[in-house]
């Protein structure tokens, strides 16, 4: 089954994402897992002195968008 985001990206494992936290925040995260009606993600969280924070959570399909990756890198280079 292929799985895609709000904007018709198809998703995979390893794949930068950008997922609702809370009502009122966006963050970057990463797919660890793809479930039938939702994703696994890992946040990124550079300010920690690691990439990835290693707390994992679930997130609906349709509320993650795929981020290519000269998007990430900028992303990572600017805030981490």
């Amino acid at each position: 089954m292929k799985h895609c985001d709000v904007l018709g990206n198809p998703i995979a494992v390893g794949d930068v994402v950008v997922c609702a936290n809370g009502k009122q925040d966006l963050r970057v995260a990463k797919v660890t897992k793809i479930t039938p009606k939702s994703v696994r993600v890992v946040h990124y969280d550079g300010s920690s002195g690691q990439d990835w924070n290693g707390l994992d959570r679930l997130v609906p399909i349709g509320g993650v968008v795929v981020v290519k990756g000269e998007d990430a890198l900028m992303y990572v280079l600017k805030n981490g």
